[in-house]
């Protein structure tokens, strides 16, 4: 007997394949051979399993043909699934295209075709220049130097200049792949230690991220391609994490400009360039570029449009394009105080809500409803805004890092103030009041607002006296964020804006 489970890689294979993947595995399996239609059979009945069933500990396929050799089988049936896969994406992709044309030069080249051999060359390197395939170049120069080996009987005035452009090609090949790779390689380094530290909040954490940057390749922007795009791409995160919005906008905003120029590159990356325009568009809005901050959300938008219609094949360019759509506007909305227009937005979340979580994922979704629940505090409608924040009160939320749980809790103090449900504001104060003390990671700008409530216990209901000492708390805050390490809470809610508009009620 066959047994199958919910962990078992041969049923985790089958049921993230789209209907157009499945549908192509039938039709190749059934074109290499009739012995193997039984394992379309087997295919089809494991796609016909419950994916989230109880009954997938231990499923027998007693429906399905005998096999004499179970695991044999499913080893098999993964080989051949993952081989209809591959044929499947690569049938229209570039690198598909140059390693047919490889093939192809090896059969001309054997039948002594060397005319059609070197057209065929040359206009296989002109694809490898223009969509940046190093290794594959590398590849065709070898071909180039076993067709000037055929040539060494008969000289011409035309061989040496071949050989030296040859080796001149190679040498430029191999120090552009040694940038590309140098350059990368301080990208991954950069990443790590975003990882580890995040946004910095010390010259400590400036200086850890400095040793990094200051290697002498981030000094001057590199000759090849790619290698600027890892160069700029690791100056604007940069900038970014220590809070240099400036340089990081315009860091990104070359990156964007040169994914304009190379189109294939663009199309062939399109997961880098989305990333780019979030970035784009959050370091805009940092620096208060709104209508700067909207053209890349808009862009982002106009991608998600135009890859929904593939998404089957391409579900992850959706999904992070429709990531940063959602969570950039609706901020970019509650900075402007346009509340309808981001109730708009929330409706299109919700008119499709399963859609919505499957292309944000779960965790994600609790920070977009966090953000949803503050559009609503700002419009006043307190009891959607407590709605949606608890929605977020779940241990994957709070994982996202300790400045989120500090954010949420602060924000629950204030939202429950804001509905007058004073007793259990003083609950809240009295359940952390110890840890604000002795926790590290919380900001000097987020205790400062927890002690103020604290030492307002007995006034917190006398709204005259509350609103004088809210605009004195406003002008301390001022003066706490001329630290820009201190800004970091104002990333989850913009504490200023409440404040500014409780002095002008």
């Amino acid at each position: 007997m066959l047994s199958i489970d919910e962990k078992d890689d041969l049923f985790r294979l089958i049921k993230s394949m789209s209907k157009s993947e499945k549908r192509y595995f039938k039709l190749f399996a059934a074109n290499n051979g009739a012995k193997k239609l039984n394992y379309i059979e087997l295919f089809e009945y494991i796609d016909d399993l419950p994916e989230n069933s109880s009954k997938l500990k231990k499923v027998l396929l007693e429906k399905c043909p005998t096999f004499k050799y179970p695991s044999q089988t499913k080893a098999y049936l993964y080989e051949l699934t993952l081989e209809s896969l591959s044929m499947f994406h690569t049938g229209n992709e570039i690198d598909a295209k140059l390693y047919k044309n490889i093939s192809y030069l090896k059969i001309l080249h054997n039948k002594g075709l060397l005319d059609q051999h070197e057209k065929l060359l040359s206009k296989t390197k002109s694809l490898t220049r223009k969509y940046q395939r190093h290794l594959i170049a590398q590849e065709l120069l070898d071909w180039e130097k076993i067709s000037i080996e055929s040539k060494l009987e008969n000289y011409s005035s035309n061989l040496e200049k071949d050989i030296n452009s040859i080796w001149s090609e190679e040498r430029q090949l191999i120090k552009e792949k040694t940038e590309i790779n140098n350059y990368k390689k301080l990208q991954i380094e950069l990443n790590t230690l975003m990882l580890k530290i995040g946004i910095v909040r010390s010259q400590a954490q400036v200086r850890a991220y400095s040793k990094i940057v200051s290697d002498e390749l981030l000094q001057n922007e590199p000759e090849s391609f790619i290698a600027k795009f890892y160069y700029l791409e690791t100056k604007a995160i940069y900038y970014f994490v220590i809070r240099d919005f400036e340089k990081s906008f315009n860091f990104n905003l070359t990156a964007h400009k040169l994914f304009q120029l190379n189109k294939p590159y663009l199309n062939e990356n399109m997961l880098s360039y989305i990333a780019t325009l979030g970035n784009l568009s959050n370091s805009a809005f940092q620096l208060q570029k709104h209508s700067e901050s909207q053209q890349a959300i808009d862009e982002l938008r106009t991608i998600y449009n135009q890859f929904l219609p593939k998404i089957n094949n391409q579900k992850e360019i959706v999904s992070r394009a429709y990531n940063y759509y959602v969570l950039m506007q609706l901020r970019l909305y509650i900075s402007l105080n346009h509340i309808d227009k981001a109730e708009k937005t929330i409706k299109e979340i919700e008119n499709n809500k399963l859609a919505s979580e499957q292309l944000i994922g779960k965790r994600h979704m609790l920070m977009v409803n966090f953000i949803i629940s503050q559009v609503y505090f700002f419009k006043k409608d307190f009891r959607k805004a407590l709605k949606y924040l608890n929605l977020t009160i779940t241990d994957d939320f709070i994982a996202i890092s300790p400045q989120v749980k500090h954010s949420t809790d602060i924000y629950r103090i204030i939202l429950h103030y804001e509905m007058g449900n004073y007793s259990y504001v003083l609950s809240l104060l009295n359940s952390f009041k110890n840890s604000v003390l002795s926790d590290s990671s919380f900001y000097i700008f987020e205790k400062t607002i927890l002690n103020f409530f604290n030492d307002r216990k007995k006034n917190i209901e006398n709204i005259y006296l509350m609103k004088k000492d809210f605009a004195i708390l406003y002008h301390e805050l001022e003066k706490i964020i001329q630290n820009k390490f201190e800004k970091r809470p104002l990333d989850f809610f913009d504490y200023m804006m409440w404040l500014n508009n409780k002095q002008k009620r």
